[in-house]
Order: structure tokens, then C-alpha cells, then sequence
């Protein structure tokens, strides 16, 4: 049961497994986790979960680091959370890039500007408009 929450503060839940494969599929099989903390010497073993798995962040063979570092972006995926903090990230989760497009009005009466065909109604004349400038495209 206690797994089955996020838990915050001085508390490490551990879970071990027979294998890597079996642990692998062990955290795939539940949410994707805030923090995954992998404890192991091997290069090999450390890349296979860090690429076979998904979570906010890892940290290899100690806890907490990544999420105190001033220049690692820090959050979760999927149920752990959406965005990420620290630095540049912050500003980035907060902030909505708005897209802004200015359509230009040239002094054609619209011919190119803004022609007919683009709006509707859509009738068999602005169809076969359309299908001739599409074999340009």
C-alpha cells in the first residue's frame, strides 16, 4: 500500500526485484514515477533502464541530486505532473508562447492577398480552383 502513493520526506521505499528486466517491467507496470533512484556499478545495466523505462528524472546511485541541481530541469510525466523547474525550465512551464500571425494586405484588392477561393461556402468552382493550385504544390 505504501507504493501505491507519492511519498515526500525522509522515506526511501525500496523494491527489489530478481532481475533488471523484472524491475524494468516493474516500474513500466505503474505510473510513471516523479523520481527514479537506480543504484547500480554497471554502465551497461544503468542505460538499459534509463532507456528502457520513463520518469520525471533519474538519479543514478544516489537520491534527490537531480532535483537540487540549479541547472537540471526538474518534474514529472504523465501522473507525476506536466513541466519542469529550475532556472530557464521555470520561466519555460510558466509561460505560454503564444503564436501571433499577421496576415499581410497587399494593394490588390485581395486577388492574392486574400483570395475568394480560401473561405467558405465551398462551391465546385472554388473546388476546382483549389485542385489546380494543389498540382503546383
Amino acid at each position: 500500500p505504501a507504493m501505491a502513493d507519492e511519498t515526500f520526506g525522509p522515506i526511501l521505499l525500496v523494491c527489489t526485484v530478481k532481475s533488471v528486466d523484472d524491475g524494468i517491467r516493474y516500474v513500466n507496470a505503474r505510473a510513471k514515477p516523479l523520481s527514479l533512484y537506480l543504484f547500480s556499478e554497471s554502465t551497461a545495466t544503468q542505460e538499459k533502464i534509463i532507456q528502457n523505462t520513463s520518469s520525471g528524472g533519474v538519479t543514478v546511485n544516489a537520491t534527490l541530486f537531480h532535483a537540487g541541481h540549479p541547472d537540471l530541469p526538474f518534474g514529472g510525466v504523465g501522473d507525476a505532473g506536466i513541466g519542469a523547474y529550475h532556472g530557464k525550465e521555470s520561466f519555460n512551464t510558466f509561460t505560454h508562447r503564444r503564436a501571433v500571425l499577421r496576415k499581410i494586405a497587399l494593394p490588390d484588392g485581395g486577388a492574392l492577398s486574400d483570395p475568394f477561393f480560401l473561405y467558405p461556402p465551398w462551391t465546385g468552382t472554388k473546388q476546382k480552383i483549389l485542385d489546380v493550385l494543389f498540382k503546383f504544390v
